[in-house]
């Protein structure tokens, strides 16, 4: 059937063989084609500064506005098990138990898996309300949050709509800085105590030293995704699986790559240590070798990077500088006293010293007062 108004039509049927005739008849219901549909209409209003409902709304921080859900059926048929959920921007706090349908506390699934308004039948509507909070911290400048909403029931497609808060914050961005702090000590020292960190370290070929690194986050904001990575000199060898961040072990990556330490906000501080061992003796070509180490520490949201340096001077023992014939077996305490009673006499740079007589009668003086 078609080009046929809705309506009920009757049909008559007539069989006639000349002399007899039998007459029936039918009735034909036709009904328009059914469609359904639904709409949504959402607004927001700021209840702290009695603003009316409106597509858009403006709003301090600490502000409580309410938003408001109008959910409408169209079309000819009904709309079976009809749902409407929400979903909540950053910086708005959800106040629970405010959520009401036409004036009736309803349950708070509305920001979950969505609220059941049940069977809404042609042309019914639903309204819902709920309110929020503005939350604190939001960045300078303008900022749009934007709320949404969408509706749907079973066999009728999905339909949302959404309204703005806008805050405004005055003022200028806090900046995220860092600082670093770097030190070593020679963990075969037993003069020094363990807890002692120094910015430079006398040392021998061999000794395993340990390096502390504080990072701290200064500022006006956190650093985020905060990377440490240490430069190790020739002369030094790293030892796997040495390091740690606050007594944790961490991974290996300090010395290629780097290690992500997180996040630090102003003020808090994280402490990396690591361990290295000095070449054997045979590798330093100088009596004295100053090595320096340096550590580079930056955030993703830093536009500087800090670095900071910690010194480690070897002592390389069994010859003492051009002395190539003198087998002076040396350790530390024997060069500290060597060196302290020698500068101002010899008055050397860069530990040149011409006469070897006067370095045997040094290191013989040293060894028998040892």
């Amino acid at each position: 059937v078609y080009n046929v108004s809705s309506g009920t039509y009757t049909y008559t049927i007539t069989c006639w063989n000349g002399s007899q005739s039998a007459t029936d008849t039918v009735q034909a219901v036709v009904q328009g084609n059914t469609y359904t549909y639904l709409s949504v209409s959402k607004l927001a209003r700021n209840i702290s500064q009695n603003s009316s409902f409106l597509n858009s709304v403006n709003a301090n921080q600490g502000d409580m506005v309410e938003f408001s859900i109008d959910v409408y059926t169209n079309g000819s048929g009904n709309a079976p098990a009809t749902y409407v959920k929400d979903i909540l921007p950053g910086y708005l706090d959800f106040i629970e138990g405010s959520v009401k349908v036409d004036g009736y506390t309803s349950p708070d699934t509305l920001l979950s898996s969505g609220l059941y308004l049940g069977d809404l039948y042609q042309g019914s509507h639903k309204q819902i309300k709920f309110s929020a909070y503005v939350m604190s911290g939001l960045p300078v400048g303008t900022n749009v949050l934007t709320n949404s909403s969408r509706a749907w029931a079973s066999s009728i497609s999905e339909v949302s709509d959404t309204a703005e808060v806008v805050v405004t914050i005055q003022g200028t961005n806090p900046t995220a800085t860092i600082s670093s702090q770097k030190t070593v000590r020679d963990t075969n020292d037993l003069n020094t105590p363990s807890g002692i960190y120094l910015e430079d370290v006398n040392t021998v070929p061999g000794r395993v030293l340990e390096f502390s690194i504080v990072v701290t986050g200064t500022g006006g904001t956190a650093s985020t995704d905060v990377m440490v990575h240490d430069t190790l000199p020739a002369g030094l060898t790293y030892i796997a699986g040495s390091t740690t961040v606050d007594g944790s072990v961490a991974g290996d990556g300090i010395i290629a790559g780097g290690i992500n330490i997180g996040t630090l906000n102003p003020g808090q501080s994280k402490t990396v240590k690591f361990r290295s061992t000095v070449r054997e003796n045979t590798y330093f070509t100088s009596f004295v070798t100053k090595l320096i180490n340096t550590v580079t520490v930056k955030g993703s949201n830093n536009t500087l990077a800090a670095t900071d340096t910690a010194n480690i001077w070897v002592s390389k023992s069994g010859r003492v500088l051009g002395a190539t014939d003198i087998d002076t077996g040396v350790d530390m305490s024997m060069l500290s006293a060597l060196l302290a009673s020698s500068f101002g006499a010899l008055g050397f740079s860069g530990f040149q010293v011409g006469k070897k007589a006067y370095w045997r009668g040094k290191i013989a003086q040293l060894r028998k007062a040892a």
